[in-house]
């Protein structure tokens, strides 16, 4: 386990307006220094890496390929869940050989920051150690609370023969840490009770309305993590629905919810474009008349009715009259069209002045240009992959959808030429679920204006 291959992760948040923000750039760094109150153990995974200062990081984990182990720097935070009959706290992990070369490492566990005992550690290997709570739950009033390790000392692999490149501070890999009424410890069993494995929020979803926890179980893939127990929403799902709700806010119609929307009698002045029939927004609204669903299914004709406001579509050449909609859907699509710059045009040209074009993308703030996965010729069967083919889950096929691009900030720049109006922003919102995820809020001015209302 002592794998020291886990390079630096440089993680910035962004927010984008074409209106500007007030600095030099339109497009800048935004504060991370808010409490989003997100379980610690994600907060702190962000490292910002000076090599004119070297900083490193100081207090946090990060986290192995797996994703279930996480080296912890000096000190480390994660929440836990504790009950009132609870009578140990239990850790367990590994500590590398590297790390006893300047003796043992005792590890001081805090409690909402009171000092709770000490682990003393003198070997290698894999280790399970319990503390007595000694009736430290008289103080907790609350059923989750902040566990603080804190080590005696670290390494830095770089000046021990390990990776010369990695010059993080690193002491012990944390498996995993939580409380049990049972010395769990002594009786050899799988592991401590109710450990918190996963980091989630508590909070309502905007799509189904229910009180959920969204868990994130996916480190590879956050954006499709966190998602609700109802109604199957993901993380980049609600973000989407959020972008939604806030047009739909500012045309005078404001809901909580999709699912509030769903059960309204208002809206039938407005015509609204999903290009997604296969997720939890579209199952709440299918039957609603101002609602209507593109599928892109290439064995039929462009056009094709293929139900009640629902057609077969294709966004390069969209078979709608200009002006035929106020808001146009796409969470996750543009990146799977092979033409993405005559999508965005045929959608500007549908949409009616004042109308928005929210969505979503794989998108990396920090690069200006978009990575293809393939280099598009002069038709279709000109194309040729960069690399091996990369397909992403697909309802409709059960290949999946080819993937063409991730983009880049140039992607900015594209929609802008259009004519319209960007807002992007990359949000951390727990109440609803959202976590590191973007947004594309995108307005087609007012004839004659810049107006984006």
């Amino acid at each position: 386990m002592s794998d020291f291959t886990n390079k630096k992760q440089q993680e910035y948040f962004y927010a984008y307006s074409s209106e500007g923000s007030g600095n030099d750039s339109p497009f800048y760094k935004l504060s991370t220094t808010e409490d989003h109150g997100l379980n610690i153990v994600l907060v702190n995974k962000v490292e910002f890496f000076s090599e004119a200062h070297k900083s490193r990081l100081k207090s946090g984990f990060y986290r192995l390929d797996d994703g279930k182990h996480r080296w912890m720097s000096k000190k480390g935070d994660f929440l836990a869940d504790i009950m009132p009959n609870d009578r140990y706290f239990i850790l367990e992990g590994y500590v590398p050989s590297q790390l006893l070369t300047a003796g043992n490492v005792i590890l001081t566990i805090f409690l909402n920051r009171q000092k709770l005992g000490e682990i003393k550690i003198d070997c290698e290997g894999v280790f399970c150690r319990a503390v007595m709570l000694n009736g430290i739950l008289d103080t907790i009033v609350r059923h989750k609370v902040l566990i603080s390790i804190e080590a005696s000392h670290v390494f830095v692999p770089a000046e021990q023969g390990n990776n010369e490149n990695d010059r993080r501070e690193l002491s012990i890999i944390v498996n995993k840490g939580g409380f049990s009424s049972a010395n769990v410890f002594m009786a050899n069993t799988e592991g401590p009770a109710r450990v918190t494995e996963h980091p989630y929020f508590d909070g309502d979803c905007v799509i189904c309305g229910q009180a959920a926890r969204f868990e994130f179980d996916n480190w590879s893939l956050h954006r499709e993590s966190f998602v609700c127990p109802h109604c199957g929403a993901t993380n980049r799902n609600r973000q989407l629905a959020r972008g939604m709700l806030v047009y739909l806010a500012k045309r005078g119609f404001c809901y909580e919810s999709i699912r509030a929307l769903a059960v309204s009698d208002d809206l039938v002045s407005l015509n609204i474009l999903d290009t997604d029939a296969h997720y939890a927004v579209s199952n709440a609204l299918k039957k609603k008349k101002f609602y209507w669903i593109s599928e892109y299914l290439p064995q039929y004709p462009w056009g094709k009715v293929l139900g009640e406001r629902c057609s077969n579509q294709n966004l390069e050449k969209l078979a709608y009259k200009d002006c035929a909609f106020d808001l146009v859907l796409a969470g996750d699509v543009l990146e799977h069209v092979r033409l993405y710059k005559m999508a965005i045009k045929e959608i500007y040209r549908v949409l009616r002045p004042g109308g928005a074009f929210v969505f979503t993308v794989p998108f990396i703030s920090q690069q200006y240009e978009n990575k293809s996965y393939v280099e598009i010729g002069e038709d279709i069967k000109n194309d040729s992959l960069i690399g091996d083919a990369v397909y992403h889950e697909d309802s409709t096929s059960g290949e999946g959808a080819l993937l063409y691009r991730i983009f880049g900030r140039q992607l900015l720049e594209e929609l802008e030429s259009v004519g319209f109006v960007v807002h992007y922003s990359h949000d951390t919102i727990p109440l609803l679920g959202i976590y590191e995820c973007e947004l594309f809020y995108c307005v087609k001015p007012m004839i004659g204006t810049n107006d984006v209302e």
